[in-house]
Formats: structure tokens, sequence, C-alpha cells
């Protein structure tokens, strides 16, 4: 609307958009039933492939702020420039701070957006099938998005009798300010996208380390608004690494992989399942780098060698976090070029703390999964020197790490 000079086009933008906007139920069914199965994927045609990235169009320009400052393009950066201010609203407030939800918005583009959230409930299903199996990480991130989606919709439905339009505004404005970076994420073709793939990423980081740091436990104030707005940069964070190609992903890493890993173990701290999720997904494919590496799959990215001692001490206790990097190690240890990982786990095996063995035993165990049904075998050594481990652990006082060893050592053959 901005690159216009005709008043009459830009005064007439929203009642166009209005119109363009009653064909996305139409739309939504071309996206549905556009794809077929082959190999057991989803796989989308051409037409809904233009159908969805058409709804993404139209209900990202529904979040576009009301007024038009000058008849200049904008930068490439406009679109993100108000993320921090919008975002902070949680679900279960009862009051819109007209500072940071309302101020540049147009409330009836916001209202029309959520008349449409059942169709973007069933695009966003349809654009997770297509990316589960080729792109996960950014199948998770939209996962993520559709979660949060469903849970504003049930929350409006059990609230929608008892507090009326307030709400309603609320969760408007709410979806809007988001929705504004999702839809701008989740396009399937958009040439444009690395020219302000830099600036969201950075946006991103920096949105994650600011929330973290301003609305942690000691800030109960803010405690909640904080953890919403979190868990909004790192969906985005998913959506963005997941859907770059690997010239581009490495060189995002290269920037600010270390950056990145730094931050998100910080997250693993956190109690919230969806932010410790979210968290490894992006920590997993930051040292991993599943779907961008070639050549055997093995690694010894620099990321991996500053982060895993970070990771290792995570399993000094039995809790939540230990949990949730279990299987990550595992993987580590499976693709790295070297057995130090390796080695360090096995010698809290042999620790006399009996969380450490447990969470070790864990490991090793998720390790001999992960390593009998791939073709990166390690050296003999290697597996003589778990074997050996395991056998040690026969005798240990707890009953659960004498199974999961004996477990073990059945799918090595000893």
């Amino acid at each position: 609307m901005e690159q216009y000079t005709l008043n009459g086009i830009r005064d007439n933008y929203y009642a166009l958009l209005k119109m363009l906007c009653s064909c996305i139920p139409r739309l939504v069914c071309i996206v549905h039933k556009g794809s077929t199965l082959q190999g057991g994927l989803e796989l989308p045609s051409r037409l809904s492939v233009s159908a969805a990235d058409c709804i993404l169009s139209m209900t990202e320009a529904l979040t576009k702020k009301t007024k038009v400052a000058s008849n200049k393009p904008k930068p490439s950066t406009s679109n993100t420039s108000h993320a921090i201010s919008l975002v902070s609203t949680g679900i279960k407030e009862k009051k819109v701070k007209p500072s940071e939800s309302s101020e540049g918005f147009n409330i009836e583009m916001a209202y029309l957006l959520w008349k449409h959230i059942e169709a973007l409930i069933t695009l966003l299903q349809s654009l997770l099938a297509w990316s589960r199996k080729s792109r996960p990480l950014h199948a998770k991130g939209v996962e993520q998005v559709l979660k949060w989606l469903q849970e504003i919709k049930r929350h409006h439905c059990h609230i929608e009798n008892e507090a009326g339009g307030n709400i309603l505004k609320t969760e408007a404005l709410l979806v809007s300010s988001c929705w504004k970076h999702y839809s701008t994420l989740l396009h399937l073709e958009d040439h444009r996208f690395s020219q302000h793939c830099d600036d969201l990423l950075n946006q991103y980081i920096s949105g994650i380390q600011y929330y973290t740091d301003n609305h942690s436990e000691g800030h109960t104030e803010n405690k909640d608004g904080g953890l919403e707005t979190r868990k909004f940069f790192l969906r985005c964070l998913c959506l963005l690494l997941g859907r770059l190609h690997i010239k581009k992903f490495e060189t995002a890493l290269s920037d600010n992989g270390l950056q990145i890993s730094q931050i998100l173990l910080s997250q693993l701290h956190c109690d919230d399942e969806d932010v410790m999720e979210g968290a490894v997904y992006i920590i997993k494919s930051v040292i991993l780098k599943p779907n961008h590496s070639s050549g055997n799959g093995l690694t010894d990215s620099r990321e991996m060698d500053a982060v895993l001692p970070l990771l290792l001490h995570l399993l000094d206790e039995r809790d939540v976090t230990a949990r949730a990097v279990v299987m990550l190690i595992a993987e580590c240890c499976s693709m790295s070029t070297d057995s130090n990982c390796l080695k360090q786990v096995l010698r809290r095996l042999a620790s006399g703390n009996a969380l450490q063995r447990r969470n070790a035993i864990d490991v090793i165990s998720g390790f001999v999964s992960i390593s009998s049904n791939s073709e990166n075998k390690n050296s003999h050594l290697a597996w003589q020197d778990i074997a050996n481990n395991l056998l040690e652990c026969l005798n240990d006082e707890e009953t659960i790490i004498r199974e999961l060893a004996s477990n073990s050592l059945s799918m090595i053959g000893i």
C-alpha cells in the first residue's frame, strides 16, 4: 500500500483487502485437497502451494499498520520493528495496554484476521504435513504455531460467555501481532526472504536474550508475559532456521551458531515444556545440522565442541532438563568424528552419584539404539570400551541401571 502515490488506491486498500479475503475459504479447500501421497509423504501440488502462499499474503496484509508515514517504500526490516512491544500480552490477560497492542493497528482488520482463525489452523495442518519429513526443524515451528492457535481458540470458546468483547479484542490483537511474523516465515516460495533473513535472525536471538534476562523467575510481575514472548521468538527461530537452504544455513551458523547455542542452553532451565522442546530442537539443528550435512553425516563442528561440555553438565541432576537433553547427547556421540563425547559419558557410569549414573546409562542406551540402526559405526575399540563399562553396570545397586545395561549389551551382541 505504501508504494502507491494515488490517494484513491491507498484510501480503498482495506476495502479491497476485505473483498479479497472472502476468497480464503475457497483457497483453504484448494490447499486441503491439493496434495498427493507418495512414499508415505504428503506432497503438495503447484496449485496448492500457490493457494497457501496467497492465503499467507492476504492474512499478512491484515496485520499491517493503519497509517503510512510516507510514499517511499519502507526498508525490509520494517516488518519486525515492533515485535518486542507487541507480543508481550498473554492470552490470559483481561486488559489490553494501548501503548503495547492497539497503537498503529487497524482493529477492524485484526478482527477480520480473527474470523479466519479456523482457516489458519487448517492451513497450518497442511503445511505441517508437507514439511514434516523434508524440513523437520521448520515443521517443529509450524507444529508449535498450530498448537498456539488451537490453544487461543479453545481459550476463547471457554471464556466467550464470561468476558465479552474485551477478551476478543485482546486475542485478536495478539494473533495479529504474532501472525505478522509467522506469515512471513511460513511462505513456501518467497524469493525476497533472504533480503531480510539476517535482520530477522538477529531480532529473534536478541528477543530471546532480552526476555530471558528481564523476565526471569525474579521478575514475578512480568513472568508470564516474558514466558509467552520467549515461546514466540523460539517458534520464529524454528521457522526461520528450518527453511534455510544449505549455504544460507551454514552462513547463519558461522556468524551466529555459538551465540544461538549459548542463549538456547539457558532455556533448558525453564520449567515450561514448550520452551525446552523448542530449544532442544534448535540446538540439535545448530550442532548436528541433520538436514544440511553431506557425506557420511559425521560432524566435528566447533559448535558441538563448545556446547557439549555444557550439555554434559546438565546430566548432573535427574530432572526435566536432563531428560530433555539425553537423546540430544546420544545423537552427538553417534555423529561425532572422535570418541571424546562418548568417553565423558562413560566416565559418569562409574560415578558415585546415582543420578549421574542413571542419566549416563540413558545416554548410552540411546547411543546404542541409534548406532545399531546407523551406517556410521564406531571403531571396534569404542564398542569394546562401551561393553566393558556396561558389564560393570550389571553389578550396580540401582535395578533400573542393571536392566538398561543388560538391554544395551544384548543390542551390541555381548
